[in-house]
This record gives C-alpha cells, sequence and structure tokens, in this order.
C-alpha cells in the first residue's frame, strides 16, 4: 500500500490543499518539531512522538513505513507547494469473523504556520479538509469499515476535526499508552454498517446515527471535492 494516490482539493480563496507522496527532499520544509514555533503541536502529542519526530526533517528512515507496502497508507499535506503534515492510516485488518476492515489513522500538521486556515468557514481548516480526503480515500478506495483515531479531548482544535468527520467515542483511554483519561480512542464508521452499538456521548455527539450522518457528509463532499492525478 503506502502512499495513497495524489489528491487535490481546491479552495476559494487560498492556494489548494494536495496530498500527495513524499520526497525526502520535501521534509526540509518542515520545522523542527522542538522549534519555539513549534509548540503548539507539541502540547498534544506525545513525549515519544517528540523524540522520534526530531529525526524527521531530512530523514525519511523513521518513517519507513511511508514508502514500504504494508498495511498503511500515507499522504504528505502540501500547501503553496510546501509540505505542511502527513496524514493516513495503518495497521489495516480483517476481522476473520465478521470481514470488517478497521484501520488507525494519524494525522500531524507540524507547520503552525498554516494551521486554522479555512474553505468558507473558520471551522473547515487543513486538518478538516485533510481528514475530508484520508476518510474518503479509506472508505471508498480501501474498502475500509471503520477507521479509529486518539484524540486528546484538550486539543479542541483535533477534537473539531474527529466531530465534524463523524468520529465517536468508543473508550476513554489509550490502550497502546499508559491509561490516560485525557486521551480519547474515537471511532469512525462507514455510513452503511448496522448501527448496533449503544450510545456513547462525546462532545455533542449522542449517537451513532448522527455520527453516521456526519460521515456520508464527508462522503458526499469527496466525490465532489477531490481530484485524483
Amino acid at each position: 500500500m503506502a502512499f495513497g494516490r495524489r489528491m487535490t482539493i481546491e479552495r476559494r480563496e487560498r492556494p489548494p490543499i494536495i496530498l500527495a507522496a513524499i520526497a525526502e527532499s520535501d521534509l526540509n520544509d518542515l520545522p523542527a518539531i522542538t522549534d519555539p514555533g513549534s509548540e503548539p503541536i507539541r502540547r498534544y502529542v506525545t513525549q515519544a512522538f517528540i523524540e522520534e519526530a526530531k529525526t524527521l526533517k531530512g530523514n525519511l528512515d523513521y518513517f519507513k513505513e511511508w514508502r514500504d507496502p504494508t498495511d498503511s497508507r500515507w499522504w504528505g499535506v502540501f500547501t503553496e507547494d510546501k509540505l505542511i503534515g502527513f496524514t493516513g492510516y495503518r495497521d489495516i485488518t480483517t476481522d476473520p469473523q465478521s470481514g470488517l476492515r478497521t484501520a488507525d489513522s494519524r494525522m500531524v500538521l507540524m507547520n503552525p504556520d498554516y494551521l486554522g486556515q479555512g474553505i468558507d468557514d473558520p471551522d473547515q481548516g487543513i486538518g478538516t479538509i485533510a481528514g475530508m480526503a484520508r476518510t474518503y480515500y479509506g472508505l471508498t478506495r480501501d474498502r475500509l469499515d471503520r477507521i479509529h483515531a486518539r484524540v486528546d479531548i484538550r486539543n479542541d482544535a483535533s477534537y473539531r476535526v474527529v466531530h465534524g468527520l463523524g468520529y465517536l467515542c468508543v473508550n476513554h483511554t489509550n490502550p497502546r499508552i499508559d491509561p490516560d483519561p485525557e486521551r480519547h480512542l474515537v471511532e469512525l464508521r462507514h455510513p452503511d454498517m448496522p448501527l448496533n452499538m449503544p450510545p456513547s456521548p462525546y462532545h455533542g455527539i449522542d449517537s451513532w446515527e448522527i455520527a453516521r450522518s456526519r460521515t456520508a457528509r464527508v462522503l458526499e463532499l469527496g466525490a465532489h471535492a477531490i481530484v485524483f492525478s
């Protein structure tokens, strides 16, 4: 799998957002995660990621899975010919009994100069656009049924992104690290999946029906907004 197809999303008054493969030379556009201006990004990522990301700039070895044909799919997030971060999903698995395909999603925008930009309103920032494209690709091209993400509940920007895409909280701890009540496991489901789980309120999302309607809207937007090349 490795890199997915290039996707371009035009915006009315700003340069387009492009999700595409990453070249090693592209990494020179990223600020170091230890730079003073990157504090808003460091605030909500794990210390382990901060330590590992110190080698990101100019070194693609740490993100070897970006290039190798593994159970993952990755894109760089570009605008104005600059790499500002990455998104994708990994650990794609198929349940042997139900046949449901599940993946864990991830997105890190490492250039603070581009955070908070919108399409038509302040809620439609680069993170939302990249998340929309990733979700559309995962559900339609890779036939995923469920996508998980892990969000620090204190990170309002990340919460708004997952909320708008249709994620719903399913666990208040991250099973991969020490239990942390601030880090929530959230799940997005394909709109065609049966609604056989009880409500699990998460900051205003109070049912799978509401969450599913948001995801259905994401698929509708993706079908009209994304240009593949």
